[in-house]
């Protein structure tokens, strides 16, 4: 009998579902480099760790188990639905009465501000 070895896929499937997991993580973690005051999504403390320590888990076994891909579904799915806010009038700031020009010599500026967490 074949001794079970998690760390190597079981079928060209389960190599496929974590392929598209690994892209759905790609992107959760370049959603959560970009902090909420800078325009970002808002992910939960735990979502954040939960993404960090399932890629160093990735790395070291390569695999996904079955409860993380879903998760990682799961959160990839609600920051999907949550989108970024539109301007609406409470929502309106200082740049929206600039004009596109200005905005983004204003973006382009305030990218290369370190905000105190980020230091």
């Amino acid at each position: 009998m074949k001794k079970h070895n998690p760390t190597v896929h079981d079928s060209v499937l389960e190599l496929q579902k974590d392929t598209e997991a690994l892209k759905w993580l790609g992107d959760l973690e370049e959603l959560a480099s970009v902090p909420p005051e800078r325009g970002g999504y808002h992910f939960s403390d735990w979502e954040r760790a939960f993404i960090k320590d399932v890629r160093v888990n990735y790395d070291a076994t390569l695999v996904f188990s079955l409860k993380q891909r879903a998760k990682i579904k799961e959160i990839w799915q609600a920051a999907d639905l949550r989108g970024r806010p539109g301007i609406d009038d409470k929502s309106a700031n200082l740049f929206s009465n600039l004009s596109p020009e200005r905005q983004a010599e204003q973006r382009v500026r305030a990218a290369k501000v370190k905000l105190p967490w980020e230091m």
